[in-house]
């Protein structure tokens, strides 16, 4: 894809109008690099034996996230989430053109800058930028550590022009910088090699889950249909979530959490998210730099 070039929005909008993984070849994943608070579903999910079968090639249209069978449901709960990385994932909660609230997921790479799905700032349907967006983390029992009001979004023209899902990743760009301490995480443009049987982990914030708690899962991907495919149990509001490779330190002590694609949605028999490509890569470096 030839390199993308950014699309900025700076809403006016006021505070009165708010209103009051795929399995491969029968692979296991290998559980070091999985978070530790989903290798119990893990290890249940695939006890030791073979995995579901390849990733069939995607239709050209995609749909909501997705849970997978056979083993129904296997995102866990993150307990505590006032740690790294769970705390560098924030709710977003938008405001559409038309009025209607929705909700996605972020996460931050730097104290300003958020990355995010191109639809949680753009809605293609309404051809039109979101008003408003509330930027929140949490802390245990659904706390909310810190919040701010968003109304700088960056985008870009392959997403806007055309709508192509691999090109469906976005920023927020945040006033200030974040109140509450966050350990923002790396972002790398892995190759093929890197990416193929990578066991990665999604953590977001569902919509089909109590408000304010975080939930994720972990399962190997593969590269494809332009971007990153996986059998990760996901759902509305997951949107927007990190694809990253934990790295496991000592006692903690170390860890690093390098994200690799965005979580966009589904297509087919597998979920999808955007790859971060060096073209990508490229952009989002822009948008660091603007964001200071």
């Amino acid at each position: 894809m030839s390199s993308f070039h950014s699309v900025s929005h700076e809403s006016s909008f006021t505070e009165s109008a708010w209103g009051a993984s795929a399995s491969t070849g029968g692979a296991t994943p290998d559980l070091q690099k999985v978070m530790p608070e989903f290798r119990e579903s893990y290890r249940a999910a695939h006890g030791g034996g073979a995995g579901p079968g390849g990733i069939q090639p995607p239709p050209q249209r995609y749909g909501v996230e997705k849970i997978f069978p056979p083993g129904g449901d296997d995102r866990q709960q993150v307990l505590d989430p006032n740690r790294p990385p769970f705390h560098s994932i924030c709710e977003l909660e938008f405001l559409t053109h038309h009025g209607e609230t929705r909700f996605g997921t972020g996460w931050f790479i730097s104290p300003k800058l958020i990355l995010t799905v191109g639809h949680n700032v753009y809605r293609l349907q309404e051809r039109n930028w979101i008003q408003r967006m509330i930027v929140r983390t949490y802390g245990a029992g659904s706390v909310v550590l810190a919040q701010q009001t968003a109304t700088r979004f960056r985008c870009n023209n392959v997403y806007l022009n055309t709508g192509d899902r691999t090109a469906d990743f976005a920023a927020v760009i945040l006033s200030s910088s974040w109140s509450v301490p966050i350990s923002p995480f790396e972002v790398a443009a892995y190759g093929d090699s890197q990416l193929q049987g990578l066991t990665a982990n999604i953590v977001g914030f569902p919509v089909d889950k109590p408000r304010g708690t975080m939930w994720g899962h972990a399962d190997k991907i593969q590269p494809g249909a332009g971007g990153l495919l996986y059998r990760i149990d996901t759902y509305g509001g997951h949107s927007g979530s990190p694809i990253y490779e934990y790295f496991s330190g000592s006692g903690g002590a170390g860890d690093r959490f390098v994200g690799v694609g965005i979580h966009q949605g589904h297509v087919s028999t597998s979920n999808f998210g955007v790859r971060i490509t060096q073209n990508v890569l490229a952009l989002i470096n822009q948008w660091r730099s603007e964001a200071g």
